[in-house]
């Protein structure tokens, strides 16, 4: 990608979606919680990601069908999630120890982080794409810790091959937190965001069954 996007500008052009990935990630981490609590068990790391990409997937496909602006939900394994707004693809990801992960062997994945074109089933390139990536990370009791928006660079099978135009944590209104942080920024982001539940937790709920 010849001209990497500001953030800022980028965060324009998402206003009215990035408040549906968080109303989408809080609600299926809800679910998720409770399906635990109701068996009386603790989370499980390996069951608890397949639960929230599949009910954030619910939520998404839902909202997309009457949202003002409408966005695409792709067709991926494993209830992988791609949305296509506009010029922008973005995945949504479960962090890797708070980092975006790597994208491992898949081809495919590889050229999404080094922003490559793809070919879409209409047989056309779509040759001004920009990749997002929508990180969410959480605690070991699955709440919500940060959601960060990353521009990936490059990547492949391990975690040192990552490279970030840029970092930018997220806010539930789609509001700029803070700074942009880069591979070359010093400083962290921040561990707590402010975070209001959008949804009452009923509505949560039925959401999620639905």
């Amino acid at each position: 990608m010849q001209n990497v996007p500001e953030p800022k500008a980028v965060l324009e052009d998402l206003s009215r979606l990035v408040p549906v990935i968080y109303e989408a990630l809080e609600s299926s981490l809800y679910y998720t919680r409770e399906y635990f609590a109701e068996r009386s068990q603790n989370v499980d790391p390996y069951l608890a990601p397949g639960l929230v990409r599949y009910n954030v997937k619910l939520y998404l496909r839902a909202t997309g069908q009457s949202a003002e602006d409408y966005f695409d939900l792709g067709t991926m394994a494993n209830n992988g999630l791609l949305l296509t707004y506009g010029r922008y693809r973005i995945r949504i990801l479960k962090s890797d120890d708070g980092d975006l992960p790597a994208p491992g062997p898949s081809k495919t994945k590889q050229a999404f982080y080094h922003q490559l074109p793809l070919i879409f089933s209409s047989g056309k390139e779509d040759h001004d794409p920009i990749n997002l990536v929508a990180v969410w990370d959480v605690t070991s009791d699955y709440r919500l810790r940060e959601i960060s928006l990353v521009c990936p660079k490059a990547g492949n099978t391990s975690r040192s091959s990552v490279e970030k135009h840029w970092v930018w944590p997220l806010a539930p209104a789609g509001l700029l937190t803070s700074a942009p942080i880069t591979d070359d920024s010093e400083g962290g982001v921040p561990e707590d965001l402010p975070i209001e539940y959008l949804m009452d937790t009923k509505t949560a709920g039925e959401k999620a069954d639905g």
